[in-house]
């Protein structure tokens, strides 16, 4: 390793060489760790039970900001739910904000309310409060703008009866206790990635791969990330906890961690079985995200997962590498300007010949790119994954250096779901360090391409890809947050014949993308059907891409 360090260039070329050497180290013990883990993914196949066997269900839609519109589109899917005793099915708006409105929603639509006096503990608190006024021995948590499928319970529940159909009657060190099953979080318009940058028939969505692969192969190692919504929960786990961890503003990530130490089980489902509302607006994004990675860190500063009691070592692991990667805008910071150290300022960042970079270097990354392709089912790819690190890189970049320092996040905003519409508004100071970065990039391309002619240095071509894939990155990243105006509310529906037997168009079951007026027609539930129906065939473009969305 040391002939690569450039020892006889002076202590700055061998301070960028060692911080470079450490964020590889640091990314191939987290490849490992995530590669581990998608080796141990199975399917876990829905348990049979008899209807009578279907248990008492609290579902809990937690709210605080959002519109009475949007509510009523999630309470509108929990009141459709199918179960064989719909006396046991008990649905609760969760209201933070103490609205009158709200309280007038979920009495006309026969539904529970709740409100507290205060909002002590934020989400956690809320759902807390709820907790404490319910008795189900189940409870699912729904985000407010998570819209159901009628089958969410029928696909969940089944497997909490059958861990205690197993468990009973063997002694307590042999019992298997289903703490929490997680399925996707899926959503109904396209994420600000797909939006901004005409995508939306090209890529997934940029959690798709998270939910439907990584949370379920977690379930191997018992260390599911409980997401926060679109989960059912076991009353018996949360009480052996103290219900809702309170103290971060990530309760979901740290609920889930008590859960699995005090000595549940997780499950992690690949089926979507419920769909929502993402981020409008670059802007949004980022303070999902800020609130996310400061939040897990700070968890798990409390919680230390690495040494806390009742995980195991592969438990521990999966939770550092879901702590270290929010520490990725520190990786691709050092990744952009490292060949830029070279390019532009002359200062070698490693040594090596062109031999060593066709033996040791093309191999492994061909290999990054076929493994991450045959694992992801194309959701994912490095390319996109590229995009969405640069693109939010400057603007985490303090919030979690501030967090890892102890300066702690403890207040946030609520992410808005609202999906207020209209022409975009930019901040062009947001563009600034892509634009210098670009810039550099530029420079530095022309500089190596000069350097190859003048020299003719076969090596440099890999910092010229470098060089050039990072401006790719970087002018991506530019286009997202300059975004685009939206003038509605896309939505990806299933038409059936059944809803449209007079429409020759329609096949047995035909994805339709569908958006403006069209698409707040067919998710109004006092909306004529035919009319919505009528709206779409006249708005509609294919989706090219809903197999997922046809289960």
């Amino acid at each position: 390793m040391s002939y690569s360090i450039p020892l006889e260039s002076g202590p700055l070329p061998i301070a960028i060489c060692m911080l470079l050497l450490l964020v590889e180290m640091f990314g191939f013990v987290e490849s490992v760790i995530h590669y581990e883990s998608i080796l141990g993914l199975r399917d876990h196949p829905l348990p049979k039970i008899a209807d009578n066997e279907y248990p008492d269900v609290d579902i809990f839609i937690a709210t605080y900001n959002e519109p009475c519109d949007l509510l009523r589109r999630t309470i509108n899917g929990c009141t459709h739910l199918h179960y064989p005793d719909p006396s046991k099915m008990h649905i609760w708006v969760c209201d933070d904000n103490r609205r009158p409105a709200m309280r007038q929603l979920a009495e006309e639509m026969g539904v529970g309310y709740f409100d507290r006096p205060d909002n002590k503990g934020a989400k956690a608190g809320n759902l807390n409060h709820a907790l404490g006024l319910t008795s189900a021995p189940y409870v699912v948590t729904l985000d407010a703008d998570m819209i159901v499928r009628s089958d969410f319970l029928l696909k969940t529940i089944p497997y909490f009866v059958d861990a205690e159909k197993k468990a009973f009657g063997k002694p307590k060190n042999e019992q298997v206790r289903l703490g929490f099953v997680q399925t996707p979080q899926a959503f109904y318009d396209p994420d600000v990635f797909q939006h901004a940058l005409y995508a939306e028939h090209i890529v997934p969505n940029e959690q798709d791969f998270f939910y439907r692969t990584i949370e379920a192969a977690k379930t191997s190692t018992n260390s599911v990330i409980y997401g926060g919504s679109n989960t059912i929960l076991s009353r018996e786990a949360l009480e052996a906890i103290g219900g809702f961890y309170t103290e971060s503003i990530t309760e979901d990530f740290a609920t889930g961690m008590l859960i699995e130490s005090a000595g549940f089980v997780s499950l992690g489902l690949s089926e979507p079985l419920a769909s929502g509302r993402t981020p409008h607006t670059f802007k949004e994004h980022i303070q999902q995200r800020t609130r996310w990675g400061r939040g897990v860190i700070v968890t798990a500063r409390k919680l230390k997962p690495m040494s806390r009691p009742g995980l195991s070592i592969q438990q521990r692991l999966s939770y550092w590498s879901s702590v270290v990667y929010w520490y990725s805008p520190i990786k691709n910071l050092i990744y952009l300007c490292a060949p830029l150290a070279f390019a532009v300022l002359g200062l070698p960042v490693f040594v090596c010949s062109w031999l060593d970079l066709l033996i040791y270097w093309l191999p492994m990354y061909l290999a990054q790119l076929f493994c991450l392709r045959m694992i992801s089912g194309d959701s994912v790819s490095t390319k996109w994954s590229g995009i969405h690190e640069v693109s939010v890189m400057t603007k985490l970049l303090v919030p979690i250096a501030k967090e890892a320092m102890g300066i702690t996040l403890s207040t946030f905003k609520v992410t808005d779901k609202s999906g207020t519409n209209g022409r975009r508004t930019v901040d062009r100071r947001d563009m600034r360090p892509y634009v210098i970065l670009l810039l550099l990039s530029a420079f530095g391309v022309t500089r190596v391409i000069w350097l190859m002619v003048e020299v003719r240095a076969v090596g440099l071509l890999v910092i010229l890809y470098w060089l050039v894939r990072n401006a790719y990155y970087l002018v991506m990243s530019i286009f997202l947050i300059d975004g685009r105006d939206s003038d509605g509310e896309p939505v990806c529906v299933v038409l059936t014949r059944d809803a449209a037997p007079s429409v020759s168009r329609i096949h047995d079951r035909m994805p339709v993308m569908l958006s403006g007026d069209a698409a707040k027609a067919w998710l109004n539930p006092q909306a004529d059907a035919r009319m919505a129906l009528d709206q779409a065939l006249n708005d509609m473009t294919f989706h090219e891409a809903a197999k997922d969305d046809e289960k």
